[in-house]
């Protein structure tokens, strides 16, 4: 019996073995999804921290006066006071007819009617 208790005693060691190693390489699969999601989440927060401080540097241009004035000059047609406007007219361009195009007659058919 005691060569029966030793098989029992190793085929248990070898279970809890193969379950321990099957244990790390999920564990050890799952470290590494979840260490992309990481990268992929700090990319993303680089995207965004990069955007937000374009769009402050956007509001900061914005809220000038400089960029208020301009605004108020080209689209409102505001001016400083003692500014004249001048509208110029605005040119169209004189549209010409498309020339159409003339048969141009084979060679053998220009010496046919010059020797009727």
């Amino acid at each position: 019996m005691s060569n029966m208790k030793k098989k029992y005693v190793n085929l248990l060691l070898i279970i809890i073995t193969l379950f321990l190693i099957v244990s790390i390489f999920r564990s050890w699969f799952l470290l590494q999804k979840r260490s992309e999601a990481i990268k992929k989440t700090q990319d993303k927060l680089t995207n965004l921290i990069d955007e937000q401080e374009r769009l402050n540097r956007e509001l900061a241009r914005v809220e000038g006066r400089e960029y208020i004035e301009r605004e108020a000059r080209n689209k409102l047609n505001y001016g400083k006071e003692g500014e004249s406007f001048v509208f110029l007219p605005e040119i169209t361009p004189v549209l010409l007819p498309t020339p159409t195009p003339t048969e141009i007659p084979y060679n053998w058919l220009k010496w046919v009617k010059i020797f009727q």
